[in-house]
């Protein structure tokens, strides 16, 4: 929620090329008691439309290592990294080489074994709901790939060979990350968006797994925008 503050020394970071790193810290709702006040949920996507800065919300120690290695060494424009206040645990990638696919913004987190019927894109601490979705809907046979998008912007960028990689046309796509979801729709590509799981409102006061709960930050609530889709097709 800082960011509001420090938004004018970012913005001019940004217009004169200053390669300046901002840490932010307490990045969901998951600030809990703390309450509305405290939990950004449209500070993500308000520093992503601001030219020139580069956004990185990593989903595990793995990932911020590598942002930071980034952000050291960018030689124009400012880099904001958003990090949770909650630990995240580590998970294997699927990508072997995803070291060196971090600069485009993306990677396969999680593959499955034909080509997939649903891209769950997730960042940050969703991540790891986003694993647990696809783990599920993998038990009821429906193929579903999770890619962990840190760059929001650098992956809509890439060029369309990478995009088409991982997210095949005809693909269907389901967003999580817990802020507002605006943005995330330029990830249909040449499938279909079928929504975002995330908070569209302000937060709220409670225990972080409460606030979770409320506000539907669950692997249930992708999964059900998964199997609705399969319903209705």
């Amino acid at each position: 929620v800082v960011a509001d503050y420090m938004r004018p020394a970012i913005r001019l970071a940004a217009l004169m090329g200053l390669p300046v790193t901002s840490i932010s810290t307490h990045d969901a709702v998951f600030g809990g008691e703390d309450g509305p006040t405290h939990q950004p949920v449209e500070h993500a996507a308000s520093l992503r439309i601001i030219p020139n800065v580069k956004v990185l919300r990593p989903a595990d120690g793995e990932e911020v290592n590598e942002a930071w290695k980034h952000a050291l060494s960018a030689s124009w424009g400012p880099t904001a990294l958003l990090l949770t206040r909650q630990s995240l645990t580590s998970f294997e990638k699927s990508d072997a080489s995803w070291r060196e696919n971090f600069s485009r913004g993306a990677y396969i987190a999680r593959d499955c074994d034909a080509t997939p019927e649903y891209v769950i894109a997730a960042s940050g601490s969703e991540l790891g709901i986003a694993l647990e979705a696809a783990q599920t809907a993998a038990e009821k046979g429906l193929a579903v790939r999770v890619i962990s998008v840190h760059d929001l912007n650098a992956f809509v960028s890439q060029p369309g060979e990478y995009f088409r990689t991982l997210i095949p046309p005809g693909t269907a796509v389901v967003s999580a990350e817990a802020g507002v979801g605006i943005g995330w729709e330029r990830l249909a590509g040449e499938g279909r968006y079928l929504g975002h799981a995330g908070v569209e409102t302000f937060g709220a006061s409670g225990p972080a797994e409460a606030v979770a709960k409320h506000f539907g930050l669950s692997a249930g609530t992708i999964l059900n925008l998964i199997l609705e889709d399969r319903r209705s097709g």
